[in-house]
C-alpha cells in the first residue's frame, strides 16, 4: 500500500514492518527438487503462484527443498500455501530446518477441500545470509494412492515478538543529504500486480543503467538508460502489465558494479 518505508512515529530507529521472504516452488534458483515432479491439471485448485507441482504418494522418493535469502538474524514464522482437495495426500510431510543444522518435522493434510491458503509450520532461527536451506517436502508419508502437493511455495516472516530488535537489511537508520554507498533495494511492493517501485542510491554524481531481465537474462524492459544521475536516492516505477506473471530481476549497473533484485509478477 505504501511505496516507501515508515518510520514509528516519535521512535528514531529503523523500520519496524515485518521481513517478508516469499519462494516460488516453480523458482530453479530457490528450490531443488528429486524425484518425478508434474504441473497439475488445470481445473484442480491452483496454488499461490498458479498450477501446483504433484508428485505420487508411492515410490520412487521425490522430495522439493526450498533455499531462501534471509534479511536479518531472527526468529521466523514458516508457512506453507495450501491448496486443499480430496484426491490429495492427508500426510504431506516437512521438514523444517534452522541456522543449527536442527530438524522439526510436521504433517499436513492436504485433503481437506476448506484448506485454502497459508498453513503455518512452525517458528525458526536464521542467521542472516543467502541461499539458506529452510524446508524440505517429501513424499515419505503420503498415501500410494494420493498426490503430495507443492501448492504454492513458502513464506517466511519475521517475529517481531520473539525478535524485537531485529534490523532488516537495506533499510537505513536515518535519510542523510547523500547516500555512503550504492544500493539497490529491495522492490515495494513484492509480488505485485501489476506495477512495483524500485529505489536506489547513489553516494555521488554517476552513470546508471537499470532494466528488468527475465530467468535466462533477457531484458524485458530498460527502466534507465545510461543516465547520468545527481547523488542521492532516486525511484523508478515497473509496469509489468504487458507480460506475463512469474520470476524477473531488476538489474542495476554503475561503474561497472551490478547488482539485483527479485522481482515476482502475480496475477
Amino acid at each position: 500500500m505504501y511505496a516507501t518505508a515508515a518510520m514509528t512515529p516519535l521512535r528514531d530507529e529503523p523500520d519496524w514492518r515485518s521481513g517478508t521472504v516469499l519462494i516460488n516452488e516453480n523458482d530453479p534458483t530457490s528450490v531443488d527438487t528429486t524425484g518425478k515432479w508434474e504441473k497439475s491439471a488445470p481445473l484442480l485448485p491452483a496454488g499461490y503462484f498458479g498450477p501446483c507441482l504433484q508428485a505420487q504418494g508411492a515410490a520412487p522418493a521425490a522430495s522439493i527443498s526450498y533455499y531462501a535469502d534471509m534479511p536479518a538474524p531472527a526468529w521466523y514464522d514458516v508457512y506453507a500455501y495450501v491448496a486443499g482437495y480430496g484426491a490429495r495426500t492427508k500426510h504431506a510431510l516437512y521438514d523444517l530446518y534452522d541456522s543449527s543444522g536442527t530438524t522439526v518435522r510436521t504433517s499436513v493434510d492436504e485433503s481437506d477441500g476448506k484448506r485454502q491458503g497459508w498453513v503455518y509450520l512452525g517458528t525458526r532461527y536464521y542467521t542472516e545470509g543467502r541461499h539458506q536451506k529452510v524446508v524440505r517436502l517429501s513424499n515419505e508419508g503420503a498415501e500410494p494412492s494420493n498426490p503430495l502437493t507443492a501448492a504454492g511455495g513458502l513464506m517466511l516472516l519475521l517475529d517481531r515478538r520473539l525478535s524485537p530488535g531485529a534490523r532488516l537489511s537495506g533499510v537505513s537508520e536515518g535519510r542523510s543529504e547523500t547516500p555512503r554507498r550504492y544500493e539497490l533495494q529491495p522492490a515495494f511492493p513484492n509480488p505485485f500486480n501489476p506495477s512495483t517501485t524500485l529505489t536506489y542510491s547513489l553516494p555521488s554524481d554517476s552513470f546508471v543503467h537499470v532494466e528488468v531481465v527475465d530467468l535466462l537474462g533477457r531484458t524485458v524492459q530498460t527502466l534507465v538508460k545510461g543516465v547520468y544521475q545527481g547523488a542521492g536516492e532516486h525511484r523508478v516505477a515497473f509496469d509489468g502489465a504487458g507480460i506475463g506473471s512469474g520470476i524477473y530481476f531488476a538489474r542495476f549497473e554503475i561503474d561497472g558494479a551490478v547488482q539485483t533484485r527479485k522481482l515476482i509478477l502475480v496475477r
